[in-house]
């Protein structure tokens, strides 16, 4: 992703990943839940050494303001250097390259859209991502069990607004705390299931937040003009 940094190039290259990561940090910022969900906060600090934005003290509408503030993807892939991408940030507002570059370098996992044969079919859906987050060590354990086991796949469903956190620090066991969603029929837990449409329903797919819509139709729950993670105008 050009962690830190990333070029005009790097982002038209992985511009389903970036466009992903800005639109569920908009979510979640502009949710009515962004105190509790806008998880980790971001920092930014100004050219005097002053946090403008700080997790010691957050600010969720100065947040929210900020970040609403970010250009589209199609602002972004358009550039053709750095210095463009920091000018088209530069004209919507002081703080908005300095929380572009926030949500591009929190988020560690490493991200992938995957195409064609490399896609559940069963999903049914348009964009489809893998994500690497466990250590070698990890991973190489799974591999080992799944050998010896077997595996399946399971489905967790969660609003879009709430993947800004969940990419960042994981699934938590949320019961009996106000992050808390929905009830606990077996009691708490964090819940799976084998069947995707069990939990699409908790994703809230094509639900709107009431913010301008972009081109993927009602992929996902959240909208910010120009951004295709979106639902809206189709």
């Amino acid at each position: 992703l050009g962690v830190g940094s990333a070029s005009a190039y790097e982002l038209a290259s992985t511009a389903e990943v970036v466009d992903l990561l800005l639109a569920i940090t908009t979510a979640a910022a502009t949710s009515d839940r962004s105190s509790k969900i806008l998880d980790p906060f971001p920092l930014l600090v100004n050219h005097n050494g002053e946090r403008y934005l700080d997790p010691d003290e957050p600010d969720y509408l100065k947040a929210r303001d900020v970040i609403s503030k970010l250009p589209s993807m199609q602002q972004i892939v358009a550039t053709n250097n750095e210095e463009d991408l920091d000018k088209i940030c530069a004209e919507r507002g002081k703080y908005v390259q300095g929380v572009f570059r926030w949500i591009i370098s929190s988020c560690s996992a490493h991200l992938v859209s995957l195409s064609g044969d490399h896609r559940l079919a069963s999903m049914g859906t348009s964009f489809q991502f893998l994500m690497y987050s466990a250590s070698p060590e990890r991973e190489q354990a799974f591999a080992t069990a799944k050998r010896t086991h077997g595996s399946f796949f399971a489905f967790h469903g969660s609003p879009i607004e709430n993947w800004h956190s969940i990419l960042r620090k994981g699934v938590k066991n949320c019961s009996g705390t106000s992050l808390q969603l929905h009830g606990a029929s077996y009691g708490p837990g964090v819940y799976l299931s084998p069947n995707a449409s069990a939990s699409l329903g908790y994703s809230k797919v094509g639900y709107r937040l009431g913010i301008k819509g972009s081109n993927f139709g009602s992929v996902a729950s959240s909208s910010r003009s120009g951004n295709q993670f979106i639902s809206g105008e189709q």
